[in-house]
């Protein structure tokens, strides 16, 4: 049996990580490839999943400064690059020992740090690589994986068409494979898991923000948009449900941040906080809408489709691969990055126009069976491995 060999940078379950956890899965169920995977890191719930599910992990922690490279922070990055390149050569040895001992047919990487280092290393081995693009890619970044494209004959899959044209223009949807959801996890009965939880009478309405704790996923905004809607609509109760994950970008106090903003507004008695959630179906059926606020461009939106999966309504920003998800009006609704006015005036809508609200959510759900099915995500990524394969 051939394998396949994953490159993941990260060891959390963001959303990249669960893309690849449910890829890998997949993957070893329909054998036809082996899947193994080697991880930047000596623990993590991606681990842990992966061990769980009898998937070969082999850890090769990434020496810690070279974690900590940021390209947010690029000055920085750059002395830490310079520090530690010792260190990546030594890495890049260690790494072509490990994917030689394998064997794969097929090396396929996640995360920008992998991209770089998993390219040149599959160059070395002469093993064909595939880049599993999951972000917006600007600035040096770009510049740095276009020169090793081109240098090393990478083959770039992407996880929407705005995450492949922000790596480069004339890419287009045969470049484009959507993440892939399991129905039978998502098809479920309205809930009231977060009623329960918290001791919220069921007759109220929740209204839930799910993402990474990071300023750019919005979690300020929607706290704005919950002042907003309070004073039209004071039955509601809000929800974040997210947790810290990033080794480059603590954030700490980001999250006491919105802590502090919420008792400012006076809000603290119709606010529920809760960390990063394995079973994020069970807390999405308990949504009344679900709310996606980043103010910058999402390379997909997987919390929007895993919504629309459950049946819940959507308001989202109308930016990068969220605009691919659905059509705006007919199975959700979408405002401006930032504009949290708008943003409460459309949750509100929702909330007051139930029959609306559900017509959304049933186009929604066909939607999601007709471009998102785990299936369908699984059959398009073995082709392309059988296609590229040694």
């Amino acid at each position: 049996m051939k394998s396949v060999c994953f490159l993941s940078i990260a060891t959390h379950l963001g959303g990249a990580e669960k893309s690849l956890l449910d890829l890998v899965l997949g993957i070893k169920k329909n054998n036809y490839f082996n899947p193994i995977v080697i991880v930047a890191k000596d623990s993590g719930l991606l681990i842990d999943e992966l061990k769980r599910k009898n998937i070969n992990v082999i850890k090769l922690p990434l020496p810690r400064i070279l974690l900590r490279i940021s390209r947010s922070k690029p000055i920085i990055s750059f002395f830490y690059l310079f520090l530690s390149t010792p260190q990546l050569f030594l890495y890049l040895l260690r790494l072509k020992k490990a994917i030689k001992s394998i064997k794969p047919s097929i090396i396929h990487t996640t995360g920008i740090k992998f991209h770089i280092i998993g390219g040149f290393v599959a160059w070395l081995v002469n093993i064909p690589v595939v880049w599993h693009l999951r972000d917006i890619i600007g600035g040096f970044t770009k510049l740095v994986l276009r020169v090793e494209q081109f240098i090393f004959s990478v083959k770039i899959i992407a996880n929407s068409l705005a995450t492949a044209k922000s790596f480069k223009k004339s890419m287009d949807y045969d470049s484009v494979i959507y993440n892939g959801f399991d129905p039978n996890i998502y098809f479920q009965n309205k809930n009231y898991f977060l009623h329960e939880r918290f001791n919220i009478d069921k007759s109220m309405p929740i209204v839930g923000i799910v993402g990474v704790l990071a300023r750019w996923k919005g979690q300020v905004e929607f706290i704005q948009m919950a002042s907003e809607l309070s004073i039209k609509n004071p039955q509601v109760y809000f929800a974040i449900i997210g947790g810290e994950i990033y080794d480059t970008q603590k954030k700490s106090e980001y999250k006491r941040f919105l802590f502090k903003q919420v008792n400012r507004l006076g809000l603290d008695n119709r606010f529920i906080f809760m960390g990063f959630q394995k079973n994020i179906s069970e807390v999405l059926n308990s949504l009344s809408v679900l709310v996606h606020a980043s103010i910058e461009p999402e390379p997909f939106g997987r919390v929007i489709v895993e919504a629309m999966a459950c049946g819940i309504p959507v308001v989202a920003s109308r930016s990068g691969g969220v605009t691919e998800i659905f059509e705006e009006g007919k199975m959700g609704l979408m405002v401006d990055p930032k504009d949290t006015k708008q943003m409460a005036e459309k949750v509100n809508y929702l909330l007051n126009n139930q029959t609306i609200a559900n017509q959304l959510a049933e186009e929604g759900k066909k939607e999601f069976l007709r471009k998102f099915t785990l299936e369908k995500h699984i059959l398009l990524m073995e082709d392309l491995f059988k296609r590229l394969a040694k």
